[in-house]
């Protein structure tokens, strides 16, 4: 049998050997990096020799300095859920409901494996060709604080990284999460039936943001029927805004307006009830009814200001719902409405503070920037703000800002300064795609 503490050791070991290398690629010596990253340079000899274990704080900070676009911050993560997965995670259960430890075992063989974790929703939800061994204990609320904590996990790298490889991670842990629901009394079992929901969610936004848009929309409907089967008010209205959100993105406003309609926004808690009203501004803002658009803003500004914020689920599931977040689309809809000078101010102003732990949603922002500078005709901007977005854009592996991007690039920005450049960098990177998809 594998000693767990060793992989833990040379998982450790790996991800220092990659500090050091590009470290090095980028021309700093232990000496010169440290006061960089606020840490001494014995520190850093320890780190990247897996002698000592750094906070994640250490690892943004890295990916700062070296320009990495999260990487080392996604590994230090992936790190993490594995050991509390093997750790934290079947010792806490283990001691609650006797679950034995190795049937909590994530080895990299099954997450790396797409062919083996990357299974239909369906058959993750309804398969039940698989009984549960008559051995197993039974199945309690730790369990689902037990699949909380990981995913909170994996929401924090996603959110930093863009969720590259996530999928196969979330396939994985559905699939066990669902077999557990079978089997689980009935409290416990809507519990985890609302657990697997939020999974289901997370893992349709990474695969929305990787292009796999028929993955995303399946997951998510599967989601929405979970939630609606435990009459979760909340978690089905969440599910819908995410449902409208890849409407309007794909096109389709109508669509997306007659997902919204299915709710009671009086009903909504504060968080929640924002981000609804933020997706009907978009959707209204995408049929040219600036007015609507404009309504649809300020009551989710009125409802993040006034409304109640105490609700526990609102909190988990919209903590991004922000007056930032809301200002930011606000300017999205001013480009979609054709006034590309409020926008440029809307999206400048939001995005002079914006967290750079967000840089999905970042670099999203910054695609829409460039294109509202080419709207008001500085194409000089135009070209700077998306320059950086696709920088983001390959660093996330997000097709919804690369999407933004060659709407950009379709644009005659001829004559603008680094152009050549820019229209360089688009091709490689349409090439780089291409060739991953063969």
């Amino acid at each position: 049998m594998t000693n767990t503490s060793d992989n833990a050791a040379d998982a450790r070991l790996a991800l220092g050997n990659r500090l050091a290398r590009l470290r090095q690629a980028a021309g700093y010596t232990q000496e010169s990096f440290a006061p960089r990253t606020f840490y001494g340079r014995s520190s850093i000899a320890n780190i990247e020799t897996g002698r000592q274990v750094a906070p994640r704080e250490f690892w943004i900070r890295c990916d700062e300095v070296l320009g990495t676009g999260g990487v080392l911050t996604q590994a230090h993560d992936r790190l993490n859920f594995a050991e509390y997965h093997r750790h934290v995670g079947a010792l806490s259960l283990d001691s609650a409901s006797g679950l034995p430890t190795d049937s909590w075992g994530l080895t990299s063989q099954e997450v790396g494996t797409t062919s083996s974790c990357l299974i239909s929703c369906g058959d993750v939800i309804h398969r039940g060709d698989r009984p549960c061994p008559e051995q197993r204990p039974p199945v309690d609320l730790g369990y689902v604080e037990h699949w909380n904590r990981l995913l909170s996990v994996l929401v924090a790298s996603g959110n930093a990284a863009g969720g590259h490889g996530l999928i196969d991670i979330v396939a994985h842990e559905v699939r066990i999460i669902a077999e557990h629901a079978r089997s689980a009394p009935g409290p416990t079992a809507t519990a985890l039936r609302l657990t697997t929901a939020r999974w289901l969610e997370f893992g349709s936004w990474v695969a929305d943001n990787q292009g796999k848009h028929a993955t995303a929309s399946t997951w998510l409907t599967h989601a929405h029927d979970l939630a609606v089967a435990a009459d979760n008010e909340i978690m089905a209205a969440y599910l819908l805004m995410r449902r409208a959100q890849q409407a309007t993105e794909n096109g389709d406003p109508q669509t997306s307006l007659a997902l919204l309609g299915q709710v009671n926004l009086a009903r909504m808690p504060a968080r929640i009830g924002a981000l609804l009203a933020t997706r009907s501004a978009q959707a209204h803002a995408a049929l040219r009814n600036g007015p609507a658009a404009r309504r649809d803003i300020r009551r989710a500004l009125s409802m993040l200001d006034h409304g109640d914020t105490s609700d526990a689920l609102d909190t988990e599931l919209a903590d991004h719902s922000t007056v930032e977040y809301v200002l930011a689309h606000e300017g999205m809809c001013l480009s979609s409405l054709a006034e590309p000078n409020g926008a440029v101010a809307a999206l400048e102003s939001v995005l002079s503070t914006w967290p750079h732990t967000q840089r999905l949603d970042e670099g999203l922002f910054r695609a829409h920037l460039g294109f509202a500078h080419a709207g008001t005709g500085d194409h000089d901007a135009a070209v700077t703000e998306t320059r950086r977005a696709l920088q983001i854009g390959v660093q996330t592996h997000s097709t919804r800002t690369l999407r933004v991007v060659g709407q950009i690039m379709n644009l005659d920005l001829r004559g603008a300064a680094d152009h050549a450049d820019l229209a360089a960098q688009w091709t490689a990177t349409n090439e780089q795609r291409a060739i991953r998809q063969r």
